[in-house]
């Protein structure tokens, strides 16, 4: 069964906004997207905390226009403090 992809709130929004701001601000002219998976995946025994993908052609094709997608694991994500959060955002940014 395919992990569900739910919308982040406004307030991770800010936070990756914030994050490209302070950090990353040659990313801010390209449009990101984020979203949560609602299940943590796994690779191997490994929990996946994020992932940062290129949107593709296929993705281009089903009507998504942005530049590059973040995904986040929700339930991670919501067990971590602030900076720990920050720190996944940032990483994910770095890709």
């Amino acid at each position: 069964m395919a992990n569900e992809l739910v919308p982040v709130t406004e307030e991770v929004l800010d936070l990756v906004r914030e994050i490209v701001e302070e950090h990353e601000p040659q990313l801010a002219e390209l449009s990101l997207a984020v979203l949560f998976w609602k299940e943590s995946p796994q690779k191997g025994s490994k929990l996946v905390l994020g992932q940062a993908k290129k949107v593709t052609k296929e993705y281009q094709a089903l009507g998504f226009d942005h530049d590059f997608i973040i995904f986040l694991s929700m339930p991670q994500f919501y067990a971590m403090d602030e900076q720990q959060q920050r720190a996944l955002i940032h990483h994910e940014l770095l890709h």
